[in-house]
């Protein structure tokens, strides 16, 4: 299906989008990044780095500059570190914790004065269901959260401070692990 035709290129709208994400659309070849996993291939989800972060994000030893190891999303002005996934996965859980004993943690970085708080907008992709949370700044651009995403699904969590937008992540959630 075409959507649009500018200056001689046309911009095709894949079919999965439209009908809720069925088919593989995730392939990965740049050095640091991991292909999709059962669990990220069905949906479009934000590029997952493994390497080693931008090195104007702060934080972060020696060691894991060198060889990376953390899974974050974003990029050399805008960052989510993904403290809860599997070095390959982003998959989420729903209600802000993925274990009994550990949380949905993301430590977001917007460097520059972002402002504080950061707010989290989350939208989740098939249904238009929302919710928004805060996370109050570390300083050098730096925003601890847990994010409690409320259902399954794909879900996209922009962040903004002060009324602007810093960046934009999407991810797969899973359902909440009962009694959680």
């Amino acid at each position: 299906m075409v959507l649009a035709r500018k200056a001689g290129a046309f911009l095709v709208a894949a079919p999965l989008m439209i009908t809720g994400c069925t088919g593989h659309i995730r392939g990965h070849s740049t050095a640091g990044s991991v292909p999709p996993t059962s669990s990220t291939r069905h949906c479009p989800t934000t590029f997952l780095h493994t390497g080693p972060p931008p090195s104007a994000m702060p934080g972060f030893s020696p060691e894991v500059r060198r060889t990376g190891g953390i899974p974050w999303m974003g990029d050399g002005g805008f960052g989510a570190v993904l403290f809860y996934a599997s070095r390959y996965d982003p998959l989420m859980r729903a209600g802000g914790m993925m274990t009994r004993a550990k949380s949905t943690k993301i430590l977001w970085w917007a460097p520059g004065g972002a402002g504080d708080p950061l707010v989290i907008h989350g939208r989740e992709l098939a249904s238009g269901r929302s919710f928004s949370q805060r996370a109050d700044g570390l300083g050098d651009g730096q925003f601890p959260s847990i994010p409690d995403v409320p259902s399954a699904g794909r879900w996209t969590l922009t962040e903004t401070a002060n009324g602007t937008v810093l960046g934009a992540i999407t991810i797969p959630v899973a359902a909440a692990i009962p009694g959680t």
